[in-house]
């Protein structure tokens, strides 16, 4: 064998090794290049690869689908800018494929080798390549076109595990964290309870669970929107990230609350109790920091809770009963250092149950009953009446409403209970009517519930209770607070507005005590003010109660609504009312609350003869 065949034959086997060395296609294509340049005395060298919608073609009959093109991939040395597949004279390359063409810009010889169903590479030399070199690199760039397409299909493997892998951690992270704030959920967080419970037992260490609710968060979203309402907590999900470290652990509860998972405090109480302390102080100044949403700014408080862990006598399901129920002490007591679970927590609970269940047991047994308070005018007609629920207790005698009130709207026991008071009322007035109303008597109020008014069914169980009884629509009165509006206001005064004009009239009860008295009135389609008795005791030694007396009454003359005074319990108040303009009462001066058998002999009285009292 001669020198030339020789040199032939070792620059196939360079050129063979250099395309094996690496399965990357880059890779691998970048030191063939350099073994290209190097070894026949190149200016430069380029590859140009076919590629399809889907990436690099692999096979040789992707290209009848008509969607390929062909890319630059790689140039040695590299350039800024490729150009010289556009420069070069690409008609002269494929009309000369066994011949280089001369550049005359670029003073090279272009020549142009296919890559077998995978692309091409263009030579530039300044010199001519010999026929029996190129003639040598057929079978190489065969090989070269096994080796792109091994790599190619190694590639989209890779690619393929990648997407797979990334796909298992995403369904791995939605399994284990909320979609809104991208904390913990609620049951990974119970995953990591339930070992740094364990531990905590078995090593007599305090472990601690604080839980963190928003307040009046439902408000907010109710008036301003859910957009708002998921900003505010996309932000403080993120503040409150900065706390997580190794030892604190961060998740969504619910809707508007969090809690935080300290594992291992120490042996000590006392020393745990100041890290948890601390602990809380941060929370604290990262909620209370304003939050920018919808070009406004928000500013939110938080009750907080949280429980111990560190005995056997506890489970992982009561540590987190616990802490729920000391944040929701926490909304009553406002403490800025956090609230701690008691046991007398529990029982305060578990007598509220028994309690509430001596409600139902109550509204089952007929043990509820109407007391009536006259309303009289300025020459002491009786105008009416307002309706007030009393519970004779079998056990306790009668109970005072401002305990089970509380506890029946708490619990929405006050739906079924509002409910039997308008149906009760309803009936009552028709027995009034059969025995024949005073001439200036106008109607007979009951106060109705926050609960009551968002019940879908609450105009159709008006209107029933009115109907059934068979009485004017004009005698029944309904009573609301302020603070009844702050929670769906379009909602409740559509309904107001509906009930209106069925004949039905609504008074504002305790106006001035509630939220943005003056803000709201305007929109309220009601026709009567009550003065809370808190302006009216003492009215005529308080100058601060009668001047805010005088601006309410100024007020429903301004409104065109009348106005009366609740709480009017002596002759000294009855005549500074009377003096500033107030011609219609409530209160002890007048008469106490009274049952219906009662009520209807006074009633009786003022239509025979115009009774006087003093």
């Amino acid at each position: 064998m001669d020198d030339k065949a020789l040199s032939l034959i070792s620059l196939q086997h360079e050129f063979g090794m250099a395309i094996g060395c690496d399965s990357d296609l880059t890779v691998m294509l970048k030191i063939f290049l350099r073994v290209c340049l190097t070894r026949l005395d190149l200016t430069s060298v380029h590859v140009y690869l076919e590629k399809g919608a889907n990436g690099f073609l692999i096979k040789a009959t992707d290209k009848g689908n008509g969607h390929t093109k062909i890319e630059h991939f790689l140039s040695i040395p590299k350039r800024k800018e490729i150009s010289i597949y556009h420069q070069c004279d690409l008609l002269s390359l494929q009309e000369h494929r066994q011949q280089p063409v001369f550049n005359e810009q670029s003073n090279v010889n272009l020549y142009r080798l296919e890559i077998p169903n995978h692309g091409l590479l263009i030579f530039e030399s300044r010199y001519v390549i010999a026929e029996d070199i190129l003639k040598a690199l057929e079978p190489i760039l065969k090989k070269l076109a096994r080796a792109c397409y091994s790599s190619i299909i190694h590639g989209a493997l890779l690619q393929e595990i990648e997407v797979r892998k990334r796909a298992e951690r995403q369904i791995q992270f939605q399994a284990s964290h909320d979609g809104l704030t991208n904390l913990f959920n609620r049951a990974y967080f119970n995953g990591l309870l339930v070992p740094a419970f364990k531990e905590s037992i078995r090593t007599g260490s305090v472990g601690c669970c604080i839980q963190i609710g928003l307040d009046r968060f439902k408000t907010v979203t109710d008036t301003m929107g859910h957009a708002v309402g998921e900003t505010i907590l996309i932000t403080i999900a993120q503040r409150l990230q900065a706390l997580a470290r190794l030892d604190i652990n961060i998740a969504r509860l619910r809707e508007d609350e969090f809690i935080i998972l300290l594992p291992d405090l120490g042996l000590s109480k006392s020393f745990a109790q100041q890290r948890i302390v601390q602990v809380i102080e941060k929370i604290n100044r990262i909620v209370e920091q304003p939050i920018f949403a919808s070009d406004s700014s928000y500013k939110i408080n938080c009750s907080i809770g949280y429980s111990l862990f560190a005995t056997g006598s506890m489970s992982v399901s009561d540590v987190l009963k616990y802490a729920d129920i000391a944040m929701n002490e926490a909304r009553h007591q406002k403490p800025l250092i956090g609230v701690m679970f008691t046991r007398e927590m529990l029982k305060k609970i578990e007598n509220k149950a028994a309690y509430i269940n001596e409600i139902k047991q109550a509204l089952i047994g007929n043990e509820f009953e109407l007391y009536y308070q006259p309303q009289f005018d300025d020459e002491y007609n009786i105008i009416g009446a307002e309706a007030l629920l009393r519970w004779n207790n079998p056990n306790r005698g009668m109970e005072s409403p401002e305990q089970y009130i509380k506890i029946a709207e708490d619990s929405d026991l006050i739906v079924p209970i509002g409910k039997w008071v308008i149906e009760k009322t309803c009936r009552d007035i028709a027995t009034l009517v059969a025995n024949g109303l005073p001439e200036k008597f106008s109607k007979i109020s009951l106060n109705v519930s926050p609960k009551q008014l968002i019940q879908q069914d609450f105009k159709s169980t008006v209107i029933s209770a009115v109907q059934e009884a068979g009485i004017n629509p004009g005698l029944l009165g309904l009573e609301i607070t302020e603070n009844v509006l702050i929670d769906r206001f379009e909602y409740i005064i559509k309904i107001i507005n509906q009930l209106k004009q069925y004949g039905i009239e609504f008074s504002i009860d305790d106006f001035g005590t509630g939220y943005s008295s003056l803000a709201y009135l305007k929109h309220i389609p009601a026709t009567l003010i009550k003065i809370d008795r808190s302006f009216v005791i003492d009215v005529d030694k308080n100058p601060e109660n009668e001047a805010i007396v005088a601006m309410i009454l100024a007020l429903g003359k301004g409104f065109k609504m009348k106005v009366i005074a609740e709480g009017v319990s002596n002759k000294h108040e009855l005549a500074m009312l009377i003096k500033l303009g107030c011609i219609c009462f409530q209160g002890y001066q007048f008469g106490k609350p009274m049952p219906f058998s009662e009520f209807v002999e006074l009633v009786a009285s003022q239509n025979n003869t115009a009774q006087v009292l003093s």
